[in-house]
């Protein structure tokens, strides 16, 4: 009974919280409506699972990546990059609902930059998979000249997104490659890598 009257309070139930791990907090949501509340309501709990930007007040520029969304990136000696990352996660199969979509991919807020992207050409990721991506005003003779079995491997170094949700990353990212008139749209989640920086590389008009 007591135990019960202790999970009924919020100010009592954040506190446990605060202690659980991330994947733990996140599922938690799924309790009962108070709870899924209490961390709705919760600055910390927010920060916590990356659902809150964390203001910089330690005057440091690392920027800390979302373990449910990220994995550090290794080179070929096996040794971890620090800067760079993958995706831990198909990010174009999530559901519409999921908490994942709304959370950040740092902590802070720091600029996710397109390092490497690996791709099929003629094709774009949504959530029912690979499908033929057909460009806009593309002649009909040119719409199907790939089969989606070439992949391409492309360098964007100047392509900076600061501070988004899953979701608008992706659409940064998708609505950079249409600009760039590209032969496909998303990427392999698997292997293409991004870096994590402080600053952008130039000022370009995908830093905004």
């Amino acid at each position: 009974m007591a135990t019960a009257a202790v999970l009924t309070l919020p100010e009592l139930l954040e506190t446990i919280m605060r202690h659980l791990d991330m994947k733990t907090l996140l599922l938690s949501q799924r309790v009962d409506r108070q709870w899924k509340s209490v961390i709705k309501s919760s600055k910390v709990l927010r920060e916590k699972l990356f659902l809150s930007i964390r203001p910089c007040t330690t005057g440091s520029h690392a920027v800390t990546l979302n373990p449910l969304l990220t994995r550090q990136r290794h080179n070929d000696e096996n040794d971890y990059c620090p800067d760079e990352w993958l995706f831990a996660l198909d990010p174009f199969t999530l559901p519409l609902h999921a908490s994942a979509r709304r959370m950040y991919i740092s902590d802070q807020g720091g600029i996710m930059r397109v390092k490497y992207v690996t791709s099929k050409v003629g094709m774009m990721c949504t959530a029912s998979g690979l499908v033929p991506y057909i460009q806009e005003g593309a002649p009909e003779e040119d719409r199907w000249l790939h089969s989606g079995r070439d992949i391409i491997n492309l360098r964007m170094w100047e392509a900076n997104y600061t501070g988004q949700t899953l979701d608008g990353f992706l659409a940064k990212v998708t609505e950079s490659q249409r600009r760039r008139k590209l032969m496909f749209l998303g990427f392999e989640w698997t292997s293409s890598n991004w870096e994590a920086c402080s600053r952008p590389y130039r000022a370009v008009n995908d830093s905004q």
